[in-house]
């Protein structure tokens, strides 16, 4: 289960407020968060895994499986998203003097997680599932942004984990390659019984969520920023 209570958050020297009271999502449900862009999705989703600017206002509760996530030190907290989140991020934070290989193994390589032989097989079976694997030791630059985003999500979930943020996955693709990596999000939230939470702008594929909560019903805050 992720509890999300009485979360209070504010950048300096902005307008912005991020409140959510009470926000519950049950352990391999697949939940999507909507609202227009600027309205906050991307700073809930940063929050719960324990990304959060410095010096930023910051109170209340955030709970993953009777973790207590604000409780940890910044080292705790990365550490335990390393080892337990798998995280899609909007503008992909891979680096592009790295081969692809090289890129989705780096979160395991920095994680508590064994380098061992599942996890290779793992990294083979996602990059051939993104239709990957004859370029997989190219180096990151040498891609285009869609494929990057593919790049990224197979980042997300090599380490199997056990709840899958992401922050408008499809963005950057076109119609097909989009399906292709919505049906991968899906098939591995459940195929290792992840909770996944997706934030998007877009309504499309909505019908394949069991929750759609709106952004405006999450934040009682209500004031909009620019992320």
């Amino acid at each position: 289960m992720l509890t999300v209570c009485n979360l209070e958050f504010r950048y300096p020297n902005s307008p912005f407020e991020l409140n959510v009271p009470q926000l519950d999502i049950a352990n391999q449900q697949h939940t999507a968060i909507t609202g227009p862009s600027g309205c906050g999705k991307t700073t809930l989703l940063n929050l719960i895994a324990g990304i959060k600017p410095v010096h930023a206002g910051l109170s209340g509760e955030i709970t993953l499986n009777h973790e207590r996530l604000l409780d940890k030190s910044d080292q705790q907290q990365r550490q335990f998203r390393l080892d337990n989140v798998g995280f899609v991020f909007q503008d992909f934070r891979l680096i592009e003097y790295l081969s692809m290989r090289d890129n989705i193994l780096l979160p395991v390589m920095l994680s508590s997680l064994p380098q061992d032989a599942e996890i290779a097989e793992r990294l083979d079976y996602l990059i051939q599932k993104m239709g990957l694997s004859e370029l997989s030791n190219r180096q990151v630059s040498q891609f285009s942004r869609g494929e990057q985003q593919r790049i990224a999500i197979c980042r997300a979930l090599l380490n199997k984990p056990q709840l899958i943020l992401a922050d408008e996955p499809t963005a950057n693709l076109d119609a097909d390659n989009a399906k292709q990596v919505w049906d991968l999000l899906f098939e591995q939230a459940n195929e290792i019984n992840a909770t996944l939470i997706v934030v998007t702008h877009a309504a499309d594929n909505l019908d394949r969520f069991s929750q759609v909560l709106p952004f405006s019903q999450i934040n009682a805050g209500g004031q909009l920023c620019s992320t």
